[in-house]
């Protein structure tokens, strides 16, 4: 993206989007065809509030001039007040400033030393203690002594008639620009009026003064003894007030920078309801041009790195908030950790802690809405549920499709630019649920499992359910989707997953089921999971079918013949599992107790694997702990997580006398691997 200063002045007739060109004809008119009596200098004041385009204005009156100065009638001079900070450095800087233009003009060599002469000697009743003025090539002593004391030397008003002969031989008029004289200080705006009313109002001067008027006015009232008003309208003349810009032309020039910007940073969803919404109040915040201009800067450089990963609606009204009220922009920046408490205790459902953090989150809200009044309307677009208008409520909020700043995981994206290594951004989603659909798993499983956070997956998981569940597809389609989110719930091994109380695997399990409701070829896809798919693992075959059968109305759209077919097949395989096959593995991770839940849930005998598991376990060492390994479980007690080998269950199976017999007289520990010894600990702990 190419950046540009979209807030520098305009030049050129071409870029006047204000519609300043009639005005600015008929006042460079009237400056080049003597329309202005310029007897005494005249001072002509262009009012108007920071942003509301005098510089432009300005500029175009100057460029104006320039072209339509046929005759070269008039001299443009610019002087910035803003590099001296008192008076007699005023005086010197401007007469420098303006001997300059005068020489320039003149061609006259004897007329140009008498210029410089007695402009110099004007200025030294004004700096008695310096004089530093001057001009290339002139090089010239002088006296301060004799030019204040000699008797022979002419008073201060006869210089300046002097001074103001000079000017009228010129036959041509000055006119001289200074902008932003509402951005000095009291002191040095009192000082520049100082300048132009009683020193430098000479003929065939023509000030152009850009200012706001009310900050003027003000700073004025500390060192004169009336209004500030009334003091501007002693050494004004004319005083012109910048038109204000009807609100549609505004909107019209904002909506060609969004679109320029959304051209660029094409993003997957706009909500134009919210946007239009917003659009409807931004009268309240965008009032000239510059407000336009602060805001497209701070979204031109922003929004591009986050385009796919945020709302642009938000987006625009928290970058608005940034460059208009920025401690309301930190308020809300800071309030994240509320959402990240609720999130907390929407797990632990502790109702006293909820309670206390619902109290913070009002507190939050109604801290902001009381100290930032005027912002409350853009407040409750961000947050819509806080309003009690519906005007700002919508019903079809969809968190990972909308990516709003009110959500918990994207909230953070608007302000860090970036999408956090936990989460999942717009362009990585999209590459893995592209492939959620191919017939090869290899190629989803690769990209599925660089996703390997529990916010992640939960991420994943959501993000399928509101995108993907909203579209259509084919039988095909559906039938790999199933196949390859089943086989893909196995492999999401995601430590402490518990934490944040999701398992990934059931999860993912139930995610394949929902979509293989969706489907109308079930039997075809069910006998693929169970007679045909190799990477759908058993333990992963049995969950699903212990999920049909809760699900009746799942069950009335298919033949019971394939469920019975399924049901056989699952009790001959669980009930010819043994315990070597356990211990090698051959069932991926289905383990002892697992499998008694199995049998049991069948209805079938666990005679047989009881007494394998009593026949292995003393066999050997090796056999010992491998088998204790298969007994090992992890356990979730509030708040603290160990693994355990549970007596209490163990019992049931076996007699735990004979395993502490073991332990304590059979066992040589000083040879025990860590793993070994890792496993006694988890047996003492049960």
């Amino acid at each position: 993206m190419k950046f540009t200063n979209t807030d520098n002045p305009i030049t050129d007739f071409n870029d006047d989007k204000l519609g300043f060109k009639p005005l600015v004809k008929r006042i460079a008119n009237s400056i080049i065809n003597s329309n202005i009596d310029t007897t005494n200098s005249f001072t002509i004041s262009i009012e108007g509030k920071w942003g509301s385009g005098k510089t432009s204005l300005v500029n175009l009156i100057k460029n104006d001039i320039k072209k339509n100065d046929i005759e070269k009638k008039v001299v443009v001079m610019e002087f910035n007040p803003w590099i001296v900070n008192d008076f007699e450095q005023l005086v010197e800087y401007f007469f420098s400033e303006l001997l300059k233009e005068i020489v320039h003009e003149s061609f006259d060599a004897k007329l140009e030393e008498d210029i410089w002469k007695d402009i110099k000697k004007f200025v030294a009743f004004f700096t008695p203690n310096r004089i530093s003025i001057g001009i290339s090539g002139t090089k010239m002593t002088y006296n301060l002594k004799d030019i204040l004391f000699n008797k022979d030397e002419q008073t201060l008003l006869e210089l300046k008639s002097k001074i103001n002969g000079y000017l009228e031989k010129l036959n041509k008029k000055i006119v001289i620009i200074v902008d932003d004289i509402d951005r000095l200080t009291d002191k040095e705006i009192e000082i520049f009026f100082r300048l132009i009313k009683g020193i430098a109002d000479f003929n065939n001067i023509i000030y152009l003064l850009l200012y706001d008027k009310a900050i003027v006015a003000k700073s004025l009232e500390q060192f004169k003894q009336e209004k500030g008003e009334r003091y501007l309208d002693k050494i004004v003349q004319y005083s012109l007030s910048i038109p204000k810009v009807h609100s549609y032309k505004l909107k019209e020039m904002l909506n060609e920078q969004i679109t320029r910007i959304l051209k660029e940073n094409p993003t997957h969803i706009w909500n134009i309801d919210r946007w239009s919404k917003l659009v409807n109040i931004l009268d309240k915040y965008i009032k000239n041009i510059r407000d336009i201009n602060k805001v497209i800067n701070v979204i031109s450089i922003e929004y591009p790195q986050i385009a796919e990963d945020v709302d642009f609606t938000d987006f625009f009204i928290i970058s608005l908030i940034k460059v208009q009220k920025y401690e309301l922009y930190e308020l809300i920046r800071d309030g994240k950790y509320i959402f990240d408490s609720k999130d907390n205790i929407l797990m632990t459902k502790d109702e006293k802690e909820k309670k206390r953090i619902e109290e913070e989150e009002n507190n939050f809200y109604k801290q902001i809405l009381d100290k930032f009044e005027e912002h409350k309307e853009l407040f409750y677009l961000l947050y819509p549920h806080i309003s009690e208008k519906e005007y700002y409520k919508y019903y079809k909020y969809l968190p990972h499709t909308h990516k709003m700043l009110s959500s918990p995981d994207y909230f953070d994206n608007y302000f860090t630019f970036s999408v956090a290594e936990n989460s999942i951004s717009t362009k990585q989603y999209y590459s893995i649920s592209s492939k959620l659909s191919f017939s090869d798993f290899e190629i989803f499983k690769k990209e599925m499992l660089n996703i390997n956070t529990p916010k992640q997956i939960i991420l994943f998981r959501d993000m399928i359910k509101e995108i993907e569940f909203r579209k259509t597809f084919n039988e095909i389609e559906l039938k790999n989707m199933t196949i390859n989110l089943l086989a893909i719930s196995s492999r999401l091994d995601v430590e402490d997953a518990f934490l944040v109380g999701f398992i990934p695997f059931r999860e993912y399990l139930l995610l394949s089921f929902e979509v293989l409701k969706k489907s109308t070829n079930k039997k075809e896809i069910l006998e693929d999971i169970y007679f045909h798919s190799k990477i759908v693992i058993l333990s992963s075959k049995l969950l699903l079918f212990k999920e049909i059968k809760k699900d009746s109305s799942f069950q009335d759209e298919i033949d019971k013949e394939i469920l019975n077919k399924i049901e056989r097949y699952l009790k001959e395989t669980i009930s010819n599992i043994t315990i070597e096959d356990l211990i090698n593995k051959k069932y991926e991770e289905l383990r002892f107790y697992a499998l008694v839940d199995y049998l049991q849930y069948f209805g079938l005998s666990i005679d047989k694997i009881t007494e394998e598991l009593n026949q292995t376990i003393f066999k050997s060492k090796k056999y010992f702990f491998l088998i204790l390994d298969l007994l090992q479980t992890r356990v979730y007690n509030n708040g603290d997580v160990y693994d355990s080998i549970s007596h209490k269950k163990l019992k049931s199976f076996t007699k735990i006398e004979k395993i502490e017999n073991y332990i304590n007289n059979e066992l040589d520990k000083s040879s025990l691997t860590d793993k070994e010894l890792n496993l006694l600990v988890c047996w003492e702990i049960g």
